[in-house]
């Protein structure tokens, strides 16, 4: 039996958070997506958080540069089982 490590728990949570809510815009700011990379990478527009906020302002290997690309390794994996998922629901 595997047990999940912190990383697998964040994936799955965030495919699932993906496919309940997707596509729900900020409550406070109806322009602005609840999960951006989420409504941008279904657009086929996403490239990594990095990227999305502002390369220039952020240091390689800082600490944050590092938090951002764990991120987006995070929601690399939950990506693909977001799509598992639309297709089971579609083929159900």
């Amino acid at each position: 039996m595997k047990i999940l490590n912190d990383f697998d728990l964040r994936v799955l949570e965030t495919a699932k958070t993906w496919y309940l809510e997707g596509t729900v815009y900020d409550p406070d700011d109806k322009k602005w997506p609840k999960h951006p990379s989420f409504v941008y990478r279904v657009r086929g527009e996403w490239t990594s958080w990095v990227d999305e906020l502002d390369p220039e302002h952020i240091e390689l290997e800082s600490d944050e540069y590092f938090k951002y690309v764990y991120q987006d390794l995070i929601e690399e994996k939950a990506w693909k089982i977001y799509n598992v998922l639309i297709c089971i629901d579609e083929n159900a």
